[in-house]
């Protein structure tokens, strides 16, 4: 018997038509089950979708394979951040044997435009580190001083030259308590000569709560 060349053709383009969906389902599948994805950009993708922050400039990849054997002890997953305009978004991803998976929820910060400097977010428990903002092209460097307590109320500074596109990390070898949030934070950034272009005041906490003089 015969077969009518339409309905080979019709089942043809049935078997196309069914490859094409499942090809368009496969980001869905990432975005919505976070598997299986293959970059660990992919997977800070993912988080962006399901947190409908939308497609941002990633000006941030945190790997702590390169940060060192200090900075690895105080940071477990790999991060990114990505910015929109003024808003930035952090989150965390982690390997899950061939492939990557969002680790936790993801963070949506907004800078704001009229501080050239400031301090956006901050994670003092198991991965201790700050994420600070910088709207001065010409900061290749930042520093942060914060109040710690290991053995009586002293500062502590941090400083870092690798910078992402527009904001610094700073992982941090001792605690900050945080008792007063950004306010007892000094931050300042400077320029390839190390020259200090930019910082915010000093903050009062420091000698009236903390009884610290510098």
């Amino acid at each position: 018997m015969v077969r009518h060349p339409l309905r080979k053709r019709t089942r043809k383009q049935k078997l196309i038509c069914d490859a094409v969906i499942l090809l368009l389902c496969v980001p869905l599948l990432i975005a919505v089950l976070d598997f299986p994805i293959p970059t660990a950009e992919l997977a800070f993708r993912s988080a962006e979708a399901r947190h409908f922050f939308g497609r941002g400039e990633i000006v941030l990849d945190v790997n702590p394979d390169a940060l060192g054997k200090d900075a690895q002890e105080l940071y477990l997953n790999r991060a990114f951040v990505s910015r929109r305009g003024n808003w930035f978004a952090y989150a965390e991803v982690r390997r899950e044997l061939l492939f990557w998976q969002p680790s936790g929820g993801l963070t949506a910060l907004e800078h704001d435009p009229s501080k050239p400097l400031e301090l956006l977010a901050a994670k003092l428990w198991a991965g201790r580190w700050l994420l600070v903002a910088c709207d001065l092209p010409e900061a290749v460097s930042a520093e942060v001083t914060y109040p710690a307590n290991d053995g009586g109320w002293h500062l502590n500074t941090r400083r870092e030259t690798a910078a992402g596109q527009g904001c610094f990390f700073f992982a941090l070898d001792e605690v900050w308590q945080n008792r007063y949030g950004p306010e007892e934070v000094r931050l300042r950034c400077y320029d390839a000569a190390g020259n200090l272009i930019y910082e915010t005041p000093t903050p009062a906490v420091w000698s009236g709560e903390y009884g610290i003089s510098q």
